[in-house]
């Protein structure tokens, strides 16, 4: 079994167990296929969606596994057919989280998708650090996961806050107020300021809107400032 499917089959194991108890139904999705000059299935992408199923009670839910072996996640992990199939899937009320197993630090975390949403709408945000999931994430409780007898089990549906959650959320949010702007500078020395993201939660549409207005002010103001540079008379 490849790496990154050792998530995916963890995460199948409880989903069995959520089955026979009637917790749940949690069905792992398959590759996609097409059929190939002799009959045979010829693979063609992954599913944009590992698990796609219901609690008892008829709530929809959606889970993408992923891992990484840093102590953060790259958003650039997370393809663009699946961040489509998430958002799809939450606008029509189906509860989806993006799955992370931090594999140095044997954590796992879940994530709502509605959060993540919100980092990629934030040309700033590249990845997810582990202690930005130990805040906002739930911290995924897992069996025999260091057992060479008996098969790891991710328990998706049992999560719960982890213990430090709010100092570190404390911490994260005291972090951006010391540093309330990052400068993105091009290959013309343009610099394009991005106020950092305020305390209240916003809509991807909000956080495009501020994106948006914040880059045309920057450049307005840089531009405006090579004018004055260049103009008549004042030399280089």
């Amino acid at each position: 079994m490849s790496r990154g499917k050792e998530l995916e089959a963890a995460i199948a194991r409880a989903a069995r167990d959520y089955r026979k108890e009637g917790r749940a139904v949690l069905m792992r999705q398959q590759p996609m296929t097409a059929p190939g000059k002799n009959g045979e299935a010829i693979f063609v992408s992954d599913a944009p969606v590992d698990f796609i199923g219901a609690k008892n009670g008829g709530r929809a839910i959606a889970f993408e596994a992923k891992e990484t072996g840093e102590h953060s996640f790259p958003l650039a992990k997370l393809r663009h057919d699946q961040r489509e199939a998430l958002a799809a899937l939450a606008a029509v009320g189906v509860e989806c989280a993006v799955v992370i197993d931090f594999k140095r630090l044997a954590e796992v975390y879940a994530v709502d998708w509605a959060r993540i949403a919100e980092f990629i709408a934030a040309p700033w945000r590249k990845s997810l650090t582990v202690d930005w999931c130990r805040a906002y994430g739930v911290h995924v409780p897992e069996q025999n996961r260091d057992s060479s007898s008996h098969p790891r089990k991710t328990l998706v549906l049992d999560g719960g806050v982890h213990p430090e959650a709010i100092e570190i959320h404390d911490r994260i949010l005291a972090e951006q107020r010391s540093s309330p702007v990052i400068s993105l500078e091009d290959e013309e020395d343009l610099q394009l300021d991005v106020p950092m993201p305020p305390r209240e939660q916003l809509t991807p549409e909000q956080w495009k809107e501020r994106i948006i207005k914040a880059a045309n002010d920057g450049i307005d103001r840089q531009l405006n400032q090579r004018r004055r540079k260049w103009a008549p008379g004042r030399g280089r």
